[in-house]
This record gives C-alpha cells, sequence and structure tokens, in this order.
C-alpha cells in the first residue's frame, strides 16, 4: 500500500516571508542612499553664507571687497572631508567637526575686528591723515571727487585752502591727487579697495573746501553717514552716489542755479534749503515716507517750491533713492 506523506506534512507558508524579505532590502537601500556626506553639508553651508553676504552687499547694507581667489584652499579642503565622510561614522563627526572649523575661520577672517567680542587674529592698525591742498594760481573753479570712503563723511565750507581736513580709520586707507584741466583744479581722493573687514569700527572724513570758487562736489561710496553743510560754498554741482546712507544736506545760496543729485539704497535722507531760493524737484523712490514742506506737485513725480518762478536763485534736486525716509524743509 502506498502512502503520499506529502499530504500529512504541513506545508511552508513561503507568501509570509517574502514581504518582510522585501521590506528588510528595502530599507537597506532607503539608508544606503541617505548617507550624510559631510563635505556636501559644508558646500551647501559655504554656498547660502556666500549668497547671504553678496545679497546684502547688492542691496548696499554691507561693502564688501573679497578676493576669491585666496580661498582656493577651501576646495582641497572640500574634497578630503568628502573622503573622509564615506569611510566610517566616526570619519564623519571628524569631516563634521573640521567643516564648523573652517567655517569658523571664515567668518573670524571677515569679522576679525569684532567677532562676538574676540580680539582680532592680526589687529587693525589705525591709519590717521592730515590733508590739505593749495589753490593753484589762475584756478577759476574747482572739483572734489570722493571715492569708495565709507563710515562717517563731514564736508562744509570755509577755508582759505582748496581743501583742508583730516581722515582716521583702522581698517581703510586713503590716496589723495591733485590735478589741473585747463582753469580747473581738481582733488580726487580714493579710499582703498582692499578691506580688511565689513565690519569696521571706526572710519570718518571730515573736510573743509575753499569758499570763495564756483565748486562741483561728486561722492561715490557705500554705507556711510553723509553730511554736508553747504551754506557757506559756492556750490554748483553735487552729486552722490551711496549705499545704504544717512545724508544730510544743507543747501546753500551762493550760487544762482544749482543741481543737487541723490542715489541711494535703503537710505534716511534730509534736505534743508535756504528761504529765498526757488526749487524743482524730481523723484524716483520705492517705499518712501515723504515729508515736503512748500513744495506742491507738478506731475507724477515732479514738485516745485510755490516761489520758484519768482525766485532770482534756484536749485534742481534729482533723488533715486530705495526704501526711504525722505524730508525737505527749509530755513
Amino acid at each position: 500500500m502506498e502512502t503520499n506523506f506529502s499530504q500529512d506534512l504541513p506545508q511552508k507558508d513561503v507568501s509570509a516571508q517574502e514581504p518582510k524579505e522585501a521590506v528588510r532590502e528595502t530599507h537597506h537601500y532607503h539608508y544606503k542612499d541617505k548617507k550624510t556626506n559631510a563635505g556636501s553639508v559644508f558646500i551647501g553651508l559655504i554656498l547660502i553664507m556666500a549668497g547671504f553676504i553678496y545679497l546684502a552687499d547688492t542691496l548696499g547694507f554691507l561693502d564688501i571687497k573679497l578676493d576669491l581667489l585666496k580661498f582656493w584652499p577651501v576646495l582641497i579642503i572640500f574634497a578630503g572631508l568628502s573622503i573622509m565622510s564615506s569611510r566610517s561614522w566616526i570619519s564623519l563627526l571628524v569631516g563634521i567637526f573640521m567643516a564648523l572649523a573652517v567655517m569658523f575661520v571664515v567668518f573670524w577672517t571677515l569679522f576679525s575686528d569684532n567677532f562676538f567680542g574676540m580680539p582680532a587674529m592680526m589687529p587693525a592698525r589705525t591709519v590717521e591723515k592730515d590733508i590739505k591742498i593749495q589753490k593753484e594760481s589762475g584756478i577759476e573753479r574747482t572739483a572734489v571727487e570722493i571715492r569708495n570712503v565709507i563710515g562717517n563723511l563731514d564736508i562744509k565750507g570755509g577755508t582759505s585752502s582748496l581743501v583742508k581736513g583730516s581722515f582716521k580709520s583702522n581698517f581703510q586707507d586713503i590716496t589723495v591727487e591733485n590735478y589741473i584741466d585747463g582753469k580747473t583744479q581738481e582733488v580726487v581722493i580714493s579710499g582703498s579697495e582692499k578691506l580688511r573687514s565689513i565690519r569696521a569700527q571706526e572710519n570718518s572724513l571730515a573736510l573743509e573746501l575753499d569758499k570763495e570758487l564756483p565748486s562741483d562736489l561728486y561722492i561715490k561710496t557705500g554705507a556711510a553717514n553723509i553730511g554736508l553743510d553747504l551754506r557757506d560754498l559756492r556750490m554748483e554741482k553735487t552729486s552722490i552716489d551711496a549705499g545704504a546712507s544717512k545724508i544730510r544736506v544743507r543747501i546753500g545760496d551762493k550760487a544762482v542755479e544749482s543741481e543737487l543729485f541723490i542715489k541711494a539704497g535703503a537710505s534716511s535722507v534730509e534736505i534743508i534749503l535756504p528761504r529765498g531760493i526757488g526749487a524743482k524737484m524730481s523723484l524716483k523712490t520705492g517705499l518712501t515716507s515723504k515729508e515736503l514742506n512748500n513744495f506742491r506737485q507738478t506731475g507724477d513725480n515732479t514738485y516745485e517750491s510755490e516761489d520758484y518762478e519768482k525766485a532770482g536763485k534756484k536749485i534742481n534736486i534729482i533723488l533715486d533713492v530705495g526704501i526711504s525716509s525722505l524730508k525737505v524743509d527749509w530755513e
């Protein structure tokens, strides 16, 4: 009699085990694909940091002069971190620690004057200079140009010299150049391009200009606190091109016709005019709080003082500013 033992034996449930094996393999590859790479994390953080810094520079909140070629050794660090982080969890921790250390050094280099209250690795020296340019014989007018001098900038009239003043800074230096162009004597004051830090503690330029000859003044700078007292000057043209700044200008009545041009980022602008002159103003602004005293609107973005047509002396004001507060008043 033939017995079929296969019918009596319990059958192995293969279908019940297959999903577990599939789940185990799925989790294995899931974690393998999501393995953290310290080099990639570090590169991402550096790119984000650089993006925020240059965005602040573009908007005018910071004035940054960086030579990116000086940071080429960071590429070697990237390669080393990528190799280390692919070995084991210990190498990964060491790689993350090294990435944070390198980021700390980069921040310390950029903010070395005052990074979390710590002293700089190489303390900045203080530069102090006296400026005095005499008038040349036969000169009939003057022009003063100021480039890339950030911080506090104060200019007024009252000297018998062409230009007289002082400069003091712990992170920037200046050069002073003097030219003769026909009957015009030109003075150019330039700030150094290589800034050791973007968090300056002190930077100031104070000038007195000649009050006798007709003059032009050109200022091109970044973030600055600009104060101009032009009441004693025969200033015919004043041009200010600045970043995020606080600008205060007091206009005089020595010139028959004059022009004031201001282009700035996020700024506070105050203009004080002498009574008796006529003023015409053209505005190109962003979100601006405006206080225009004794002006009437003549167009979409144009204004005139009430006595403009009858005034014997006139000034044309052109403003191109971003998010700002604007005040124009009389004295």
